[in-house]
C-alpha cells in the first residue's frame, strides 16, 4: 500500500480513486471511517483521507496520473474577477457572470 495524495475533502479522495481505478490503477481511500466524524471534530482538526495504490510497481504512473487529474480539477491560484456589467465579483474558475449573464473578459 503507497498513498500518493492526502486530502480533508473526502469527495475529492473519492472521485481521485475512481478515476485512478478507471485507468486500470486498483486504488483505495483510506480513512473512510472518519466520514461519520465530519463536524464532530474539535475545532483546527479535520478528517484525513488518504487515497492509496496496491501495486507499487504502478506508482510511478498513479503519482503522474493523479498531479495531472488534481490540477485540472482544483481550484486554481487566479485572480477573482468582477464583472464589468452589475459588478459581482466571482472566483478565476467561472466564465461569465451569475448574477446577469456577462462573460468575463478575462480580468
Amino acid at each position: 500500500m503507497l498513498c500518493i495524495h492526502t486530502t480533508s475533502n473526502r469527495t475529492i479522495a473519492q472521485l481521485l480513486r475512481g478515476a485512478l481505478e478507471a485507468e486500470g490503477i486498483p486504488a483505495f481511500v483510506q480513512g473512510e471511517h472518519l466520514a461519520p466524524l465530519e463536524g464532530r471534530l474539535p475545532a483546527g482538526v479535520a478528517a484525513q483521507y488518504r487515497v492509496c495504490i496496491v501495486d507499487s510497481e504502478q506508482l510511478p504512473a498513479a503519482s503522474h496520473f493523479a498531479r495531472q487529474w488534481l490540477d485540472a480539477r482544483l481550484p486554481s491560484s487566479a485572480a477573482p474577477w468582477t464583472c464589468r456589467r452589475c459588478g459581482e465579483r466571482h472566483e478565476a474558475h467561472f466564465a461569465s457572470c451569475w448574477k446577469c449573464g456577462a462573460e468575463s473578459d478575462g480580468g
